[in-house]
């Protein structure tokens, strides 16, 4: 199998821990985490020219991330947002690993595991006794809190919250979340290196579970599947109306489709547990969909049935 993936990694233009680039401020990123949000943030991040380390828990799930992200620059070359060269480029400055301890050559760290608490804290912790004392450790939590998260860490005023929005690379925004022991070292550390260098926007939010964009996104996406189980429409009409109606490119129950249900869900799940959260409670619909594997866009059926290539299908 490692014999597998070196050849799957030469093949797309890849290397493995290599030697140490030019010092700077931020000259190297480690992402730990390799899905579709982990997946974006290093495509993000090496865009602009900075190194990036992608760590994944075995060989099996890096070799995965590699060849997503590996599709998705070939999405950008498709609809002329990149070119041949410039995508060997993007891959040439990420270093696959299952080593943890790698992320100490990273003066900013980002995890971007599932969104379960415990393990995000378990992750934080591990990387407070593996990474530089001055090293900034993001966490993309959504749903949680980032002062709860990181109260196991010894260094929690280096913890702060970055949360990108999907797909990472097109998405001008960035919501910055401060926890409680967050300093301002941190705050602006982190700040500058979104701004500056990864040219996003920065919004900062309090410490409240899913910041602005998760709770507004999830108050019309739970209103979508109340006019769903309460027969008001059909799936394709209630999408139609909310796009045509008020000009959205896309449908709450597509979009929530898009995202995947089972996500969606564990947001939801999150948030209904916090203080004055039953308004996040899930629906029975969405959480009977997920239970029978019908997460959307990606397991070909959700609110509506998709193609082998991701396409939605026409209803009859």
């Amino acid at each position: 199998m490692a014999e597998q993936l070196s050849t799957s990694l030469g093949s797309l233009g890849l290397t493995r821990i290599g030697g140490h680039g030019s010092s700077g401020a931020v000259n190297r990123v480690a992402v730990v985490g390799g899905g579709a949000m982990g997946q974006g943030l290093a495509q993000t991040v090496s865009q602009t020219g900075i190194e990036v380390i992608l760590v994944e828990r075995d060989e099996r799930t890096l070799e995965a991330a590699i060849e997503g992200l590996s599709r998705s620059l070939d999405k950008e070359i498709d609809k002329w947002g990149l070119t041949s060269s410039e995508k060997r480029a993007v891959l040439a400055r990420v270093i696959g690993t299952t080593d943890l301890g790698q992320t100490a050559r990273a003066p900013f760290v980002i995890e971007a595991i599932q969104e379960k608490a415990e393990d995000k804290a378990t992750l934080l912790r591990d990387l407070d006794a593996i990474c530089a004392e001055q090293a900034v450790l993001a966490t993309s939590a959504t749903s949680l809190s980032v002062t709860r998260i990181a109260e196991g860490v010894t260094r929690r005023e280096r913890v702060i919250g970055t949360h990108f929005l999907d797909p990472a690379p097109r998405v001008p925004l960035v919501e910055v979340v401060r926890g409680k022991h967050t300093s301002d070292a941190t705050f602006v550390k982190a700040k500058n290196f979104l701004e500056k260098q990864l040219k996003k926007t920065v919004v900062e939010v309090a410490d409240k579970p899913g910041g602005i964009t998760t709770r507004v996104l999830l108050a019309l996406l739970i209103e979508g599947f109340r006019c769903l189980t309460d027969e008001v429409a059909s799936p394709e009409q209630i999408d139609t109306a909310v796009c045509l109606g008020w000009g959205f490119p896309v449908g709450p129950l597509e979009f929530a489709d898009q995202m995947g249900l089972d996500r969606v869900l564990v947001w939801m799940e999150n948030l209904s547990r916090e203080p004055g959260g039953e308004r996040f409670q899930p629906c029975p619909m969405l959480v009977d969909l997920v239970n029978k594997g019908y997460c959307g866009k990606k397991a070909g059926r959700g609110f509506f049935e998709y193609d082998a290539e991701g396409r939605k299908l026409v209803a009859s």
